[in-house]
């Protein structure tokens, strides 16, 4: 059910909406898997509960061409990559980010750019006193939890600025994150695994894999990256087959190169590219499938509806252009991998959280 009536909201501030929001932060919501019934209810169940709330319709997030990203390490890298790429391709992007680095508003993108303070006021008020209305008259709908605020909040401003692709990376897991409401995404990616969050996602990578998994869905395009493990790959191929979609493993980023697109105007950029980690590329090969499978499902040159086009399918022998791969390269993701020189010091800087990324 839609409730959107327009709440008379008086002009509050940014601060306001800061205290307001944070407020609604509950570790009670980094539920165990245990039950999962309680899990889908009050995580993305309720995402969805509250975008209907607010106006959202299912159409209008289809409308938004969605490519869904989880994984351990190099989330935020491979959609800012995808991100870059598409807007300098001359789509208008939408990017709903996590965690945020210095303020809160960077979660929130529209065309490579965190929203303004002003426009995060307007749409945390708007939100906030719609369903301040709509939990008052329902039966056990809470008020929204700082992810679905954001998450709705994000959902709001794309389908306002009508967005050509919205980039969503997932908050923890996939399978039951609050960003998972999407019923047919363009495309769903996965990045490397290991081992994270541990109490709420289980013990081993093939759990971990389960719940990265989750965010397959029927008809799209399931990518996974380069390199994953063997009890990870046999949880994708699993879910792949259950819910009907084909499965892509990203290839090397050697196999995407050629002489042709790595020469002029941008060789010096190509010749510093053994300065960048391995797992870095691994990213940039990551977020170079993703845009091309992207595209395909856009053109509708895809054949996801063949029966035999449903689990693990062979690589596409694709290869970027010079162009895309360079403005891949030149994406900017403050706080990953990033280095700082100061006087004669040199800072790397990087929110690594887990042993793998600390190695790097």
């Amino acid at each position: 059910m839609t409730f959107r009536k327009m709440v008379p909201c008086f002009i509050r501030s940014y601060q306001d909406a800061i205290h307001e929001l944070n407020k609604s932060i509950k570790l009670s919501n980094y539920l165990t898997p245990s039950n999962p019934r309680l899990l889908k209810e009050q995580r993305y169940g309720l995402s969805a509960v509250y975008c209907s709330a607010v106006g959202i319709e299912d159409q209008q997030l289809r409308d938004l061409h969605v490519i869904h990203v989880t994984g351990s390490k190099g989330k935020g890298s491979v959609c800012s990559m995808i991100e870059n790429v598409l807007q300098k391709s001359g789509f208008r992007t939408g990017f709903l980010s996590s965690p945020h680095l210095i303020n809160v508003e960077e979660r929130i993108r529209i065309n490579g750019r965190p929203i303004s303070r002003d426009h995060f006021a307007s749409l945390f008020w708007d939100v906030h006193g719609t369903l301040l209305e709509f939990t008052k008259t329902s039966i056990n709908i809470p008020m929204p939890s700082f992810l679905h605020y954001i998450f709705v909040m994000a959902c709001k401003a794309f389908v306002d600025e009508k967005v050509d692709v919205g980039i969503f990376e997932v908050g923890i897991g996939g399978r039951y994150d609050h960003t998972n409401i999407f019923k047919d995404p363009y495309v769903t990616v996965v990045t490397s695994l290991a081992l994270e969050h541990t109490n709420i996602l289980g013990n081993t990578i093939a759990e971990i894999a389960w719940a990265k998994a989750g965010i397959f869905k029927t008809g799209s395009i399931a990518l996974v990256s380069h390199g994953q493990s063997d009890e990870a790959m046999h949880k994708f191929v699993e879910e792949a087959e259950l819910v009907k979609c084909p499965l892509y493993v990203a290839p090397t980023l050697d196999s995407l190169l050629t002489t042709e697109n790595m020469t002029e105007p941008f060789k010096d950029i190509f010749d510093n590219m053994n300065t960048i980690p391995n797992s870095q590329l691994l990213n940039l090969a990551l977020s170079l499938t993703t845009i091309n499978y992207w595209f395909a499902k856009l053109h509708g040159t895809t054949n996801n509806d063949n029966v035999t086009n449903i689990g693990l399918q062979p690589t596409s022998e694709w290869k970027p252009s010079s162009t895309v791969l360079f403005n891949a390269l030149s994406a900017r993701w403050p706080g990953r991998w990033q280095i700082v020189i100061r006087k004669n010091i040199t800072y790397y800087l990087d929110g690594a959280h887990t042993v793998e990324s600390l190695q790097v």
